[in-house]
């Protein structure tokens, strides 16, 4: 029987995501730093060093060559996978920031703060271009529509919202949530939009008329991941209930509960091929599940990270995974073996968010913008609610 890859993490996970490719993943934790993983064999490939506290997010650019991180250091930090280098570090939020996020185009990345704004920043520059205001409290997560003319967040005053990407006009408000909203995410055919809360409910509503079209209950405790798989079939949702649950994105249906964390899942990420599920949690642990059976494939643990896992991110070519944590680095991991392939460092405060760029370029954010960094990728990756 072929042994099970384990990325060894040392910390607790704050968020995740996959690669386009779904070779790697991308974590973080409150160590501080973010990690990309190889999910075939769950070595680390890199560890990405610069935040000066906890990463809270990460994403990769849709072409795997970049990752973003946010972190609680009030900076966000673009780095490049290949070379492990920090590219830019963008400044301007006043507060930690929880999630950031790449357009469509890979031109663009927003992040969301304590500081109840969003902010659009031009990859290229690294200039502010947009200050989104208008929520009553801090912006847990935010998503760009598949077209890349809207933008979606969730919020500590209980509601979603929609903007106009290219304005930065509030166009839509979503009531109905009793509880700080940790995560909302698009349909992959930017039909619907999905939010998670504290009130342990996840709302689907109509992304036109803002119609809540559906409540999914199942869960015993808040949500603080939620995310739709690539090919639109299903929703994924993580809770400090400490379990993974996946829905049947049309009618609804609770289809599986996937147990094995041993504290609150933080952050879930489905592969570029919708085939398998990564989680982070507080017990330090990324767990990757097979969507068809849900049974739990392979487990990252015991070394890498020194805090909790706050963000993971797969490239989009599924080969590395890039993990974020409370010790203040990225770290990028290759997916088939496990090994730590690189480590960035550059933020001086904990990795709340990490995204990869359309062209697969490593770019990490974080709560309040900070700095960016590189790394070297072996071949070639929420946000989330605490």
């Amino acid at each position: 029987r072929k042994k099970t890859p384990r990325l060894n993490l040392q910390e607790a996970i704050n968020s995740l995501s996959y690669s386009p490719d779904g070779k790697f993943i991308a974590s973080n934790s409150y160590g501080n730093t973010v990690k990309l993983w190889d999910v075939r064999t769950g070595q680390k490939i890199k560890t990405l060093r610069g935040h000066s506290n906890t990463v809270l997010s990460v994403s990769y650019s849709l072409n795997g060559r970049l990752v973003a991180s946010g972190s609680y250091d009030n900076t966000v930090r673009l780095w490049d996978v290949e070379s492990g280098r920090s590219l830019k570090v963008l400044q301007g939020h006043q507060g930690g920031v929880y999630a950031v996020a790449f357009s469509p185009n890979g031109e663009f990345v927003i992040s969301g703060s304590a500081d109840n704004t969003i902010r659009l920043w031009d990859v290229e520059t690294g200039e502010q271009l947009k200050t989104l205001q208008g929520h009553a409290g801090g912006v847990w997560s935010v998503m760009f529509s598949p077209d890349g003319h809207f933008i979606v967040s969730g919020s500590e005053d209980s509601t979603v919202r929609v903007w106009d990407a290219a304005t930065g006009k509030n166009l839509q408000q979503f009531l109905g949530h009793e509880g700080y909203v940790y995560s909302v995410a698009y349909s992959p055919d930017g039909h619907f939009i999905a939010s998670g809360a504290a009130d342990k409910a996840i709302r689907i509503w109509d992304a036109k008329n803002g119609e809540n079209l559906k409540i999914l209950k199942g869960h015993e405790d808040g949500i603080s991941s939620i995310t739709y798989a690539p090919d639109g079939q299903f929703i994924a949702s993580g809770s400090t209930d400490k379990t993974v649950h996946i829905w049947d994105a049309q009618s609804g249906e609770n289809l599986k509960i996937l147990q094995g964390h041993q504290a609150s899942v933080y952050t879930v990420a489905f592969s570029p091929d919708s085939q398998f599920i990564a989680s982070g949690s507080y017990d330090k642990t990324v767990r990757f599940w097979d969507v068809k059976n849900g049974k739990s494939l392979t487990t990252l643990e015991g070394k890498g990270h020194f805090g909790w896992i706050s963000a993971v991110v797969f490239s989009p070519d599924g080969q590395f995974i890039a993990s974020g944590a409370a010790d203040n680095t990225v770290r990028l991991w290759s997916f088939q073996n496990g090994e730590n392939l690189k480590t960035l460092r550059g933020h001086t405060d904990g990795v709340s968010s990490l995204a990869y760029s359309p062209d697969g370029k490593l770019k990490r954010q974080y709560c309040a913008f900070m700095g960016c960094g590189n790394w070297e990728k072996s071949k070639n990756i929420s946000s989330t609610g605490r």
